[in-house]
């Protein structure tokens, strides 16, 4: 199917029947809702950057095998040269989108959260002061910068996250397809804008490929360590769980980190699992905590009544980018004998190991995954092959009460 645009995007939403619940209320047109249609129309313009003629190059390729242009989420790089996919939307194309839909979006910088029109205010006048640190967007899905400060070389405190994660999945479920998108920075700050839209466009792929049977391109379980607390109850912005249920409405199981700071307070989009199970749709967001290996909770592992499922996040080895190096030495160096000590900070063998439930959370999807395959292979009805919604939705379940 060629890419699609706004108003597609759209009919496609009224004309396909989901239960998507927002606190208690049944949504039954997710377009005209006043909480969501800003949500709905910011995606959509989204998918109008793919026909805007300056933009389509950036936007689109054409499909080997139909010959037509389609998205380039469904681009899987694989190297450094390879089209950078779903992140080329993470820049000013999704800003653009965003605000010629006129929705206010919530983002982060120094710790504190701005609506859209606040951070672009902030963004220009740090360009205008001498000497400060500007906003950075993500503009490819390779970790960089690795040092924020050049001139002390300390290794940022999240490169190389979104590859650690993939080992991870590989290690617990060999043979699952793994797809990582990068909506995080290499120091952890993250902009729910860039959040929220990638989610949107997984779910867009999710939705194609069901409309259209297509298998290859299906999305069985999201995986998100990432998160945020409120500033105070009843702040959560409503398009971040609409997003997430239209994915668990169609049947793909969620799963979030619960957080690394030892609190009970909730932590989203992880926070989301103690909200009562919509009906009709995929099990509920499933929180996930970190255990050490020998089986007890984690020391800096949030803990609540909405973390649902633990999973070991402390001392895991996964892999790790082999081109980072920071500014550490070994302590001891022979240099005519070639011995040294070993040098903390090269990865050049590329693994290493780490702390979080950002690592829990992956495990557990990986789990799922496992179990997803094996509930396939016990029942016919349910294999991966069939991916209608009815279908998913009930091949989900089936995989998550295989692993209680």
């Amino acid at each position: 199917m060629p890419a699609r645009t706004g108003a597609e995007y759209i009919k496609g939403l009224q004309e396909q029947e989901r239960e998507i619940w927002l606190r208690g209320e049944r949504i039954k047109d997710v377009t005209t809702h006043p909480g969501l249609a800003n949500g709905v129309r910011a995606i959509a313009a989204l998918y109008d950057l793919q026909h805007d003629p300056g933009l389509r190059d950036e936007m689109t390729y054409i499909s080997p095998t139909s010959g037509e242009r389609v998205g380039l989420s469904f681009v899987i790089p694989r190297t450094r040269q390879d089209p950078p996919g779903v992140n080329t939307f993470l820049a000013d194309g999704i800003r653009r989108a965003v605000r010629e839909a006129g929705l206010s979006t919530p983002v982060v910088t120094a710790g504190k959260i701005h609506t859209f029109e606040q951070a672009e205010a902030i963004l220009q006048g740090e360009l205008t002061v001498a000497g400060s640190t500007v906003t950075q967007l993500l503009t490819d899905y390779w970790d960089a910068p690795v040092s924020d400060n050049p001139l002390v070389g300390d290794i940022d405190t999240d490169t190389g996250h979104g590859t650690f994660i993939a080992g991870i999945i590989r290690q617990v479920a060999p043979d699952a397809d793994v797809l990582v998108i990068r909506a995080l920075h290499s120091d952890g700050v993250g902009y729910e804008g860039d959040v929220l839209l990638a989610l949107g466009l997984l779910a867009g792929r999710v939705q194609h490929a069901q409309e259209h049977n297509r298998p290859d391109l299906m999305i069985d379980v999201v995986s998100l360590s990432l998160g945020y607390y409120d500033e105070s109850p009843g702040d959560t912005s409503p398009q971040l769980p609409y997003v997430i249920d239209l994915l668990i409405g169609m049947g793909v199981l969620v799963v979030a980190a619960a957080g690394n700071d030892a609190t009970s307070r909730r932590f989203y989009p992880a926070a989301l699992a103690a909200r009562p199970q919509p009906p009709g749709s995929g099990p509920q967001l499933i929180s996930v905590g970190a255990r050490n290996p020998n089986g007890t909770k984690a020391l800096f592992s949030n803990d609540g009544h909405w973390v649902h499922c633990w999973a070991t996040g402390a001392g895991v080895v996964s892999t790790y980018p082999i081109d980072v190096q920071g500014a550490e030495a070994p302590d001891h160096e022979l240099p005519l004998r070639h011995r040294s000590g070993l040098d903390p900070d090269d990865f050049s063998a590329g693994f290493a190991v780490w702390d979080g439930t950002s690592f829990a959370a992956p495990a557990a999807a990986a789990t799922i995954a496992n179990a997803l395959a094996a509930v396939a292979e016990a029942n016919h009805s349910l294999d991966v092959a069939a991916i209608d919604q009815a279908t998913t939705v009930k091949r989900a379940w089936a995989a998550m009460e295989r692993l209680q």
